[in-house]
């Protein structure tokens, strides 16, 4: 039976495909864990199906890893020699690398506040000063932070362990390991929208009203809708609308693909922004446009925001409002 959240899994692949097609990624194997040729071998299938879709894809191997040479030599993965970390960082810079992809024995890093996910470079610089890491994980941050610094847009760790990590990493917005990104790297974002985006706002807000989800009407109130991007694909939207010295934060949608929360917190931080530029001194939120359980998360009122009766002049039941003026 058709299940319209695999169409969502199979776009946001191809998206990613068409994003990667042709860059070339370095793979090393990092010392979180250990690795052994049946890891590798599994690993090597999916690396060779990433090459036949376009990909271009490395290996770093160090002279006791050359061993695993005929692996990657039986996929025409190319071999790079190395020696150590600065080896790959030199290499990479050679080969232009967008990423690399570190292999390790362990799904994530894990802190006293529990995994990472992704890190940016000062994220990461403070993590390195912290107790709680291993030598090895410590090790490898410490290569991210400066392979990103030198120019290497992302580090990713994925888990050579479990099948299909290694794509889930590549190909997903939320991955299945650790990254690590420069400024070059950055890859979440909430903007104005433009036209080409109006089929993506429309799937996202497919359910929520009908009037919303044609594209004429898309189209024509385009400059009224913020969305969220990862890697420049859309997975959340919202429509802002200004009445007198009110911000009104309306139609929210998103996709399954991405963390509804973290969504909502970067169009909010967002908003606020664009809110204080125009001195506004409201913001509201109808409880009626949001998701039923996103309506009474705590992040509303961590927010500062609270919840009253809305206006009738604008038809509302409930609303979150935050007051801006003199914040």
């Amino acid at each position: 039976m058709y299940d319209p959240r695999d169409t969502e899994v199979l776009r946001e692949s191809l998206q990613n495909l068409a994003h990667h097609h042709s860059k070339p990624i370095l793979m090393a194997i990092a010392p979180i864990g250990s690795i052994d040729q049946t890891d590798l071998e599994f690993l090597a299938e999916d690396v060779e199906l990433l090459q036949r879709v376009g990909m271009t894809m490395y290996i770093a191997l160090r002279p006791d890893e050359l061993g695993y040479s005929r692996i990657f030599t039986a996929i025409n993965c190319p071999i790079v020699p190395i020696n150590d970390w600065h080896t790959i960082v030199l290499e990479a810079r050679k080969l232009s690398v967008i990423k690399v992809c570190l292999l390790c024995g362990a799904d994530a890093i894990y802190t006293a506040h529990g995994p990472l996910n992704d890190l940016s470079v000062a994220q990461a610089e403070i993590l390195v000063g912290q107790e709680g890491l291993t030598s090895d994980a410590r090790e490898t941050l410490v290569f991210a932070i400066q392979a990103c610094l030198t120019g290497v847009p992302r580090v990713h760790l994925s888990n050579a362990h479990r099948s299909g990590a290694l794509l889930e990493e590549l190909l997903t917005g939320s991955g299945a390991g650790v990254m690590i990104y420069g400024e070059a790297g950055l890859y979440k974002d909430v903007r104005h929208a433009q036209s080409p985006d109006s089929s993506a706002i429309i799937r996202l807000l497919q359910g929520l009203r009908q009037r919303e989800s044609g594209l004429e009407f898309i189209r024509d109130h385009i400059a009224e809708f913020l969305v969220f991007t990862v890697d420049g694909n859309i997975y959340g939207c919202v429509r802002i609308l200004r009445y007198d010295d009110i911000m009104e934060i309306s139609s929210f949608g998103h996709t399954a693909r991405f963390d509804a929360l973290e969504i909502l917190r970067g169009i909010l931080q967002f908003a606020f922004k664009e809110a204080h530029r125009q001195s506004v001194s409201k913001v509201m939120i109808p409880v009626n446009d949001l998701p039923p359980l996103m309506a009474i998360m705590p992040l509303f009122s961590d927010l500062g925001f609270r919840k009253e009766n809305g206006s009738p002049r604008l038809g509302r039941q409930k609303v979150w409002t935050k007051q801006l003026r003199g914040e």
